[in-house]
This record gives structure tokens, C-alpha cells and sequence, in this order.
């Protein structure tokens, strides 16, 4: 069983001011085989490394707030710290 959501988001570098934009698929697959809570996401997008990751074993992951563990990951990936960019907006959907 697949769970896809879209996420727009746009960063900005603390330094230079630059901005990018991305929008991301973001895919959770559910496995009921598999052991601790049997979830997977994958996040890909165009000019955008694929990211994979193992939730079954993640304590932050509810099923019930997908768009609430994808929000805290990207203002996280993208934090502004340490050389980092940092997000500008963004936008979390679910697809059809």
C-alpha cells in the first residue's frame, strides 16, 4: 500500500541570499510483513538526490501525521545551520 504526497518547498542560502525551488514526491509504502511499524518513504524529485528511508524503527514517525514527519524533515534537512540551506516556504499535499 502506497501513501503519495507533494511537497513544493523553496530554500534560500543564509549567505548569498540564492534561492531554489523543488517540488518532491514523496512516497510512503506500508509493508504489514515487516517488523516494527513496517513503513518506508522514498522522496525524489527533478535536480534532486533520492533520498530512502527506513521508518519502521522511528519513534518521530506517526502514520496518522505523514505531513507532519515530512515537515519536521525537510526544516531539519534544510535548517540554515552549519552551511545549510534554509526553507522559505513550504507546501505539503497529498496526491491523488
Amino acid at each position: 500500500m502506497n501513501m503519495n504526497y507533494e511537497m513544493k518547498v523553496q530554500i534560500t542560502n543564509p549567505n548569498t541570499q540564492d534561492e531554489m525551488y523543488y517540488k518532491l514526491e514523496c512516497s510512503f509504502a506500508y509493508d504489514k510483513e515487516q517488523y516494527g511499524n513496517g513503513f518506508f518513504l522514498r522522496i525524489e524529485g527533478k535536480d534532486f538526490y533520492p533520498q530512502g528511508f527506513d521508518l519502521r524503527y522511528d519513534r518521530s514517525f506517526k502514520k496518522s501525521e505523514k505531513e507532519k514527519w515530512l515537515e519536521n524533515w525537510a526544516r531539519n534537512y534544510w535548517s540554515g545551520e552549519n552551511g545549510a540551506w534554509a526553507v522559505k516556504s513550504l507546501e505539503i499535499t497529498k496526491a491523488e
